[in-house]
């Protein structure tokens, strides 16, 4: 992630906080204050290959591009390694590759109840993790090509 500073927030005091130059922001604090002095930015998304229905993520990356097994046509049910809260965008690779995303097979739900195709390197899936429900849920979607 790359972090850029929100100038009106720099070196102002708010409630409860001390004032400190942008500089000494440690990842602590970019996690947990709830005024951050960064927004954080979308980097290059992380590519990751399907295996038997099943992507395996890490919880420091949030922007996916998803690849078929043997550069094929494939299905997503599941995605291990969510943590509560954790939001992560997901898309396919190319646009010679279809990538379904399936509804409820595994721990992934979606709007609507339906699988959907991401036929198309323009089209992306949100997703949010809740570990009350051991489920991704969809929180969006842009069918783009």
């Amino acid at each position: 992630m790359v972090y850029q500073p929100i100038p009106q927030f720099i070196n102002k005091n708010r409630i409860g906080r001390k004032e400190q130059p942008a500089e000494s922001l440690t990842a602590h604090t970019l996690q947990n204050d709830p005024h951050p002095q960064y927004v954080k930015k979308m980097c290059n998304p992380n590519a990751l290959t399907i295996a038997s229905d099943i992507i395996a993520i890490v919880p420091s990356t949030r922007y996916y591009t998803l690849a078929g097994e043997s550069g094929a046509a494939d299905n997503l049910a599941t995605i291990n390694g969510g943590k509560d809260g954790l939001v992560i965008i997901l898309r396919a690779v190319s646009d010679s590759v279809t990538i379904t995303v399936k509804h409820n097979t595994g721990n992934i739900v979606l709007t609507g109840a339906c699988d959907f195709a991401l036929d198309s390197y323009y089209d992306t899936l949100q997703l949010i993790y809740d570990s009350t429900l051991a489920k991704w849920l969809e929180i969006g979607r842009g069918n783009n090509g």
